[in-house]
């Protein structure tokens, strides 16, 4: 359980926590009144392969929902990206099940809805978006398999003393199609790649971080994935071949969102944390500036390729480069 008696029970988990619902947390003032508008979800998946990244996602702040997909295609250097905000998230379907759930959105002739059903060890991706002329279709299942890749879970405290709850892996196989326009990519034959960030919490009222995540193969061979965030090092984590690694605080650094990135662990006193030394060299940026009522964000999620070495807790170091990923800078007032 991750609420007991109104109390948040901090922690980390690998699969452990089936269900996501923190909405008996209490403060014990008045304060509680708030706190269904207050609540934050969202779900973010990565799909990522050497000839595209796309990005989708479905967030709900409790008063606004918004939806973003992205295509960025590696060969062309092209972008197309499509963004819906949803008041009082009227068409949103957002349920708080890990194990079993769906994360959806409904518009005129549009949909995006991820079915989230570990039991079968499956996330489904159904997809269809248009925009400047094109459609994007997305019929996809992320083969997540938690005996074989086990999640970070994790229930942390919030700056202003409340908790949040995540559930990230990367690094899963995908299978089946995307078209976009008259392109079309096979997943399983392009050795696509996932990223999944399912998140729900009570986040301070001003929030800001650095992510970064990618998910590929490495030129030796290794089925890799990662996920960095700062100042929530809680987090912090990547799979070699499945196998997960935590990782202790990092340091983001960099002077805009088309410049390169270089991100390294900092915390070396562990010796059960692994160790991160990466660049990150942006291809494009999806921008994003909210400004309705109570809730500001501002936004920016470049996309590109990472090159660095993973280095686990006994040692053994893990080379790559050219692989695909995003990193990200938000800045929020919700």
């Amino acid at each position: 359980m991750l609420i007991v008696d109104g109390k948040p029970q901090f922690g980390h988990w690998t699969g452990e926590i089936t269900n996501a619902d923190l909405r008996t947390y209490r403060r014990g003032t008045l304060s509680d009144l708030i706190l269904p508008i207050r609540e934050k979800r969202w779900q973010y998946v990565g799909l990522y392969s050497d000839e595209f990244i796309i990005g989708l996602a479905v967030v709900h702040t409790g008063y606004l929902a918004n939806v973003f997909a992205y295509v960025y295609n590696r060969s062309t250097g092209g972008l197309w990206e499509v963004e819906r905000t949803i008041p009082l998230g009227n068409g949103i379907r957002f349920d708080r099940g890990i194990t079993q759930s769906v994360v959806a959105y409904r518009g005129n002739e549009e949909r995006v809805r991820f079915d989230n059903n570990l039991l079968l060890n499956r996330r489904g991706v159904d997809v269809r978006l248009e925009n400047d002329g094109l459609i994007l279709d997305i019929r996809a299942e992320i083969i997540d398999n938690q005996e074989t890749q086990p999640p970070l879970q994790t229930l942390m405290p919030t700056p202003d003393g409340d908790c949040s709850f995540t559930h990230k892996n990367a690094g899963m196989r995908v299978e089946g199609q995307v078209r976009l326009g008259n392109i079309h990519w096979d997943l399983a034959k392009t050795n696509a790649r996932s990223v999944v960030d399912f998140t729900i919490g009570y986040h301070a009222r001003e929030t800001q971080w650095n992510w970064a995540a990618f998910a590929g193969i490495s030129a030796s061979g290794f089925e890799i994935g990662l996920n960095l965030a700062d100042p929530t090092h809680q987090e912090n984590v990547f799979w070699i071949d499945g196998i997960q690694y935590r990782v202790g605080a990092v340091r983001f650094q960099y002077t805009d969102s088309i410049s390169a990135w270089h991100i390294e662990s900092i915390d070396q006193q562990d010796p059960s944390f692994g160790k991160v030394n990466l660049t990150f060299q942006p291809k494009h940026c999806r921008y994003q500036d909210i400004n309705v009522w109570i809730l500001k964000s501002q936004f920016e999620q470049p996309c590109g390729i990472f090159n660095g070495t993973l280095v686990t807790p006994d040692g053994t170091q893990v080379d790559f480069d050219n692989i695909p990923g995003v990193v990200e800078e938000h800045h929020a007032k919700w």
